[in-house]
């Protein structure tokens, strides 16, 4: 039983031969299952050894560090630069705010407690009034039914008012906007400009310093309209006060 036959396990115990898959010897009852194991797989495998990969840094080279330095100081600068411009304009902006005096403010009010007042207030024709840096002089007051380019309509004509208009400020250039110019009569009834009837030079025009121009300004208006007055507000006292002219027959 020393030796062992072909194809057969030995016992370690006995040293008896099995079959090779016996988990038990057949002679001793000797559990074969380390034996099997270690003649199945006599010969140890190698450990494999671990491989170490050595990655080298590529360095930067000095001069990139510098420019990327100073790009990174200016983009520092312009956006300090620009805060700072922003507090100071925002800054700016309340001092002007708060330099204005409250009068200006009440636009609204003024308007409305200018166009309150009776005709009797307006100064007649002939006259002249001061706003702003121009002096306002109506001139004349025309009326007709018919114009250049068609009549009035039925129970209505044309109310053509002549004005000469002076800048006196000897240094800015300014204007006579008719989109602060108000016709209304004794109901409260306010009339639009027409553009049929005769009328001369235009008021738009800008007004050099120390100049003047004439020009005509009209209106549709009803026959049996009364207390008709030419009210002329700017939207702010900073473009002059409020004049008022007589309109009647």
């Amino acid at each position: 039983m020393s030796q062992q036959p072909p194809g057969q396990i030995l016992c370690p115990n006995c040293r008896g031969g099995n079959p090779p898959d016996a988990t038990q010897c057949q002679w001793c009852k000797a559990p074969l299952q380390v034996q099997q194991a270690e003649s199945q797989y006599p010969q140890s495998y190698p450990q494999r050894q671990p491989t170490t990969v050595i990655v080298q840094q590529k360095k930067n080279p000095p001069w990139l560090l510098i420019i990327l330095g100073v790009v990174g100081l200016c983009g520092l600068s312009c956006i300090g630069a620009i805060y700072f411009s922003g507090l100071a304009l925002q800054s700016g902006v309340r001092a002007f705010a708060t330099s204005i005096p409250t009068s200006f403010t009440a636009d609204a009010a003024t308007a409305e407690a200018i166009e309150s007042l009776p005709a009797d207030s307006a100064s007649p024709v002939g006259s002249s009034q001061q706003t702003g840096g121009l002096r306002v002089t109506l001139n004349e007051v025309r009326r007709s039914a018919e114009g250049q380019f068609g009549k009035a309509d039925s129970g209505r004509e044309n109310l053509i008012l002549n004005f000469t208009i002076e800048n006196t400020d000897p240094t800015i250039e300014s204007s006579f906007d008719s989109y602060y110019i108000t016709v209304k009569d004794d109901s409260g009834q306010e009339y639009d400009p027409t553009h049929i009837a005769d009328t001369q030079l235009s008021l738009d025009s800008p007004i050099e310093p120390g100049d003047r121009i004439t020009g005509d300004l009209a209106y549709e208006v009803s026959k049996d309209a009364t207390g008709l007055v030419f009210i002329y507000n700017p939207s702010s006292p900073l473009f002059g006060d409020p004049i008022r002219f007589k309109l009647d027959k």
